[in-house]
């Protein structure tokens, strides 16, 4: 149902991979094959529009980046969790679009899936699975 929810807000030729629905249920983060994720303001009747979008502008950073992962929110839904690079999972500021902070899980370290926990922004931990 969700899906069917944001395939009108979405742009074509890009294909939704991740869907996370916020705790509150107004918001959904949609990671997509471009490498990049959109913050869909959800609303009624099967609409909703993009607010944000999570990509990095620079194409060296991008292509330094992997996003093995889906996006995900962080804890009270303040952060998204998306991509990596160097082993430092990237965790986005929601309402800014930028990364605030990356979490350190070691230089080669390729993450391929993430769980996010903890309470408060200042608590937030990425559980990593990767190489």
């Amino acid at each position: 149902m969700c899906h069917l929810l944001l395939a009108h807000a979405l742009t074509p030729p890009y294909f939704s991979r991740t869907i996370d629905v916020s705790a509150s249920g107004s918001y959904a983060v949609v990671t997509q094959d471009a490498h990049q994720a959109h913050l869909v303001k959800l609303a009624a009747f099967g609409r909703g529009h993009v607010e944000r979008r999570y990509v990095f502008e620079d194409p060296g950073m991008s292509s330094l980046a992997s996003y093995d992962f889906g996006a995900q929110f962080g804890p009270r839904d303040a952060e998204v969790v998306f991509g990596c690079a160097h082993g430092y999972v990237h965790v986005w500021d929601r309402d800014l679009g930028v990364v605030s902070r990356g979490l350190d899980h070691g230089a080669g370290t390729v993450v391929q899936a993430v769980a996010v926990r903890g309470y408060t922004l200042r608590d937030l931990t990425v559980v990593a699975y990767g190489l």
